[in-house]
């Protein structure tokens, strides 16, 4: 992944987001899938699981909402393990999050 000098980069953590997806022209590459895990996140007290994917290539997973989670599923299976080795690319698209639209990243399957 080729870095940029933006400070969203550099201090946005461990996770991929829309703005580090943007900023380092990730939309439409193609990835493999290195490496699936369960981890835990927490949120103003919520406690939630998700499944993070990371690419190969790429320094930081992405953790899965339910419909990228889902879309990656009905392509590749349930088994989130499973998915290891198999193709994405990564898309912007417009999401309703606490009542206003942002960017989302979304994970587009290859076959």
């Amino acid at each position: 992944m080729k870095m940029s000098n933006s400070i969203n980069d550099i201090y946005g953590g461990n996770y991929l987001n829309a703005k580090t997806v943007i900023s380092n022209t990730m939309v439409g590459q193609q990835y493999t899938i290195e490496k699936t895990s369960l981890e835990t996140f927490e949120n103003k007290g919520d406690v939630t699981q998700k499944v993070v994917m990371l690419l190969a290539g790429v320094g930081k997973g992405l953790p899965l909402n339910k419909t990228n989670a889902s879309i990656l599923a009905e392509k590749f299976g349930d088994d989130y393990t499973s998915w290891v080795g198999k193709r994405v690319s990564l898309t912007i698209v417009k999401r309703n999050y606490n009542g206003q639209m942002v960017d989302a990243v979304e994970v587009v399957p290859k076959a």
